[in-house]
């Protein structure tokens, strides 16, 4: 799906790397109200990060892949990576949309 297309059928777009700030977006589009702790028009003031932590133990590194698998996950990566990327150039206009709609910076 082309940008132009995602943005026009999304009102926000979530962007894992940025997930306070999605987090925020999401929340003031569909509510209309900015939560104090998404608004950063400050320089010096900090990220207001949400952190997540379910005590999940990660065992990623133990498993153990055949040679198809690491073949499979490199093409559905390649094919991830490009919509990784639109989805990170509309999610920042998106961000710049509500920012400048209502004259705030929000928190990364």
């Amino acid at each position: 799906m082309p940008e132009e297309e995602l943005y026009n059928k999304y009102d926000v777009i979530g962007h894992m790397d940025s997930f306070s700030k999605s987090h925020c977006a999401i929340f003031i589009r569909y509510t209309g109200y900015v939560p104090p702790r998404c608004v950063c028009n400050d320089a010096s003031a900090t990220s207001r990060k949400l952190l997540v932590d379910h005590g999940v133990v990660h065992h990623g590194a133990t498993f153990n892949t055949t040679n198809e698998q690491v073949a499979k996950i490199m093409k559905l990566t390649a094919i991830d990576q490009i919509l990784y990327e639109r989805v990170r150039k509309v999610f920042s206009k998106q961000v710049k949309d509500i920012e400048e709609e209502l004259g705030i910076t929000l928190c990364d």
